[in-house]
């Protein structure tokens, strides 16, 4: 996914990204506070988060790319896998 100069990819260990601009990579794993790890799908909001969905009980993750905090919702034990993710506006 591309936004925001940014090339973003999901991992099985987290989230890769490469800034165009600065041509440098960075992470945002575990210890950032990312959990579960595996990652299958991410979107980027129009409000500058990152949405991630992982392969364990359907968490979806939102990362606010300033402050890099990080809220989930990780009850959704009836969804095996989110392998998708889009976000659009209302």
């Amino acid at each position: 996914m591309v936004g925001y100069n940014k090339v973003y990819a999901t991992t099985d260990g987290g989230i890769l990204s490469f800034d165009l601009f600065n041509e440098q990579f960075s992470f945002i794993g575990f210890n950032e506070g990312l959990y579960p790890l595996d990652l299958k799908s991410i979107s980027e909001s129009s409000t500058g988060h990152l949405i991630v969905g992982s392969s364990i009980n359907g968490t979806i993750q939102k990362i606010n790319l300033i402050d890099k905090s990080i809220d989930k919702v990780d009850h959704l034990d009836w969804v095996k896998s989110i392998n998708k993710i889009s976000c659009v506006d209302d």
